[in-house]
């Protein structure tokens, strides 16, 4: 019954004890195969999400390496990692190197950051800008002490008060000393604000303005409204205008047309032009009332006749449409002397086909070019078709003008036509290959995202032609391997050009390549006078005490 098994019996049973074998081996490689991978929130787990462009590692890793933890305490590598998070656009990344840089965080041995209050200055305000409240006190102190930027007050009290916004208590307590310390009352911009703070009508309505369009302070529109809307409700006709022209396009405020409508009309009331010619244009397009031709036309005339540009044009165009080219053309002209874009490109045309006038080619040029410098772009576009039949830009630039050839490929490359945009790409690249380094750059930026290796070439180009815009990318794209090899010693080249300019960033650069022998031999003695030249005497120092410690370890060796 249990007799020795035959040869089919022994083959089954090695085709078994074969199977076992195998699943052994597997499970073996499976757990040595898991007993590599790094343990999560391991030093090295978190390094190989950094180093995989995780941005929030790459901090993570640069907090490490200044406090210690886990690693051995190295301010250098952490300026390292916070830079390359930074460079992702990370707030945090930004902030935390401005802190180093503002502390010269140095170790036991002198390897370390040099303290630089400009550079700490310059990232904080980048994080700041992103709405990092760390940063925006930080800069607010900067600019409250005149540390690595110029001192201004307005400045410093603005940021202060975002960074309070954000319940930030050391902001808080820092803008309250600042509030009641401030000196500088000669300072026209301090005068205005505390004169708006006070509740003059027209310093508030300048600070509306100057919120709006960010002139001697940060652009904030929700502010600009709060300014504009304090003035209105003074009764002020100015304020009640701007409040209305808040509310009508939702700008620092939320959208309310009617109620636009309301501060247009008591603005009116007080004999307010630009409120006329507002009201005309909410009654015509039936915003935030209803829509009535009739009316429109009314409130149009009586801001037209009051000199308002804008509704004088409005009057031309409602005439012309209706035959009166002659009445048309008078409104037209007197629009377009003043200043109104769009009517003196309706006023060129006039002249370019004898409406209400004879044909005046001459005049139709000067009008287009009055509203294209006004920034009109229909008028830009005719005025190019108007020179293309007389000899223009065109004709130029197939006769070789390379500023020609630029101008012609920058209006073609923003046509809607497909085929144009080609021939303006086809002109701008005759006028980079002919030296119009603009043209090489304006490529260089085009080509970015769409092809690495086509916007390379344009930057290297650009570059070669001496443009320190195109030798800082060539760093950046050299050091990141986009659209070419990846390249220390040529990132290292470029950077030198740009150093040799005086640029102190790029002298930074170049010392931190030769103190640490990235792209080129480690060379403490340049690096010495790279740093010396970029003015971090602390990096210097330190450079010339590893130089002779390397010299004495030399010798040393030399003597066995």
């Amino acid at each position: 019954m249990f007799g020795t098994p035959g040869r089919e019996g022994m083959t089954l049973i090695g085709a078994l004890l074969l199977l076992l074998l195998v699943a052994a081996g597997v499970a073996c490689w499976w757990y040595w195969m898991e007993g590599r991978k790094p343990a999560p929130g391991s030093v090295e787990a978190v390094r190989a999400a950094a180093d995989g462009g995780d941005a929030a590692a790459a901090v993570r890793m640069g907090q490490m390496c200044a406090d210690g933890l886990e690693v051995e305490q190295n301010y250098l590598q952490s300026a390292m990692w916070f830079r390359k998070a930074a460079e992702q656009g990370s707030a945090e990344g930004k902030y935390q190197l401005g802190r180093l840089y503002e502390e010269g965080a140095v170790t036991e041995n002198g390897i370390g950051v040099g303290q630089d209050w400009k550079k700490a200055a310059g990232w904080y305000k980048s994080a700041a800008e992103q709405g990092y409240a760390d940063a925006e006190w930080k800069i607010g102190l900067c600019l409250r002490d005149g540390k690595g930027v110029e001192k201004d007050v307005i400045w410093a009290k603005l940021w202060l008060e975002k960074a309070a916004l954000q319940g930030h208590e050391e902001a808080q307590a820092a803008l309250e000393k600042l509030k009641a310390g401030i000196q500088e009352k000669d300072d026209p911009l301090v005068t205005e604000q505390m004169a708006a703070e006070d509740g003059d009508v027209v310093a508030q309505c300048h600070m509306g303005q100057r919120c709006f369009r960010g002139e001697g302070v940060p652009k904030d529109e929700v502010a600009g409204a709060t300014w504009y809307r304090k003035a209105a409700e003074q009764g002020y006709a100015e304020g009640e205008c701007r409040w209305g022209d808040c509310l009508r396009m939702g700008r620092g405020v939320e959208k309310d047309e009617a109620a636009g409508v309301e501060w247009y009309r008591k603005a009116a009331d007080q004999g307010h032009v630009g409120a006329k010619y507002r009201l005309g244009e909410c009654f015509r397009l039936g915003q935030g009332t209803r829509q009535d031709v009739q009316a429109a036309q009314q409130w149009y005339y009586e801001a037209a006749e009051e000199g308002h540009a804008g509704a004088q044009r409005t009057i031309g165009k409602y005439l012309m449409a209706a035959g009166d080219k002659k009445g048309s053309l008078g409104w037209l002209q007197k629009s377009a002397e003043g200043g109104d874009a769009e009517g003196q490109y309706y006023l060129a045309l006039c002249h370019q086909k004898g409406l209400g006038t004879a044909k005046n080619p001459a005049a139709a040029k000067q009008w287009l070019r009055a509203s294209a410098k006004n920034g009109y772009v229909a008028a830009q576009s005719a005025l190019n078709a108007l020179e293309r039949n007389t000899g223009g830009l065109p004709v130029r630039a197939r006769q070789g003008d390379r500023n020609a050839q630029y101008e012609l490929g920058k209006e073609l490359v923003h046509s809607r036509d497909e085929k144009e945009q080609a021939q303006g790409l086809a002109w701008l690249g005759k006028a980079a290959n002919a030296g119009v380094v603009e043209a090489a750059v304006w490529l260089g930026n085009y080509y970015e995202r769409k092809n690495p290796q086509e916007s390379f070439h344009w930057w290297s180009r650009a570059a070669d032609m001496g443009s320190p815009e195109a030798q800082w990318q060539m760093v950046r794209l050299c050091q990141k391997g986009e659209g070419t090899p990846q390249s220390d010693s040529e990132a290292l080249r470029w950077a030198r050009k740009v150093a040799e300019r005086g640029d102190e960033e790029a002298m930074s650069f170049v010392a931190d390549c030769y103190a640490n022998g990235r792209g080129c031999r480690r060379d403490y003695e340049q690096a010495k006078r790279w740093y010396i030249r970029a003015g971090e005497r602390r990096n210097a120092e330190r450079m010339e005490r590893l130089a002779a410690e390397h010299k004495q370890s030399f010798n040393n060796l030399k003597r066995k």
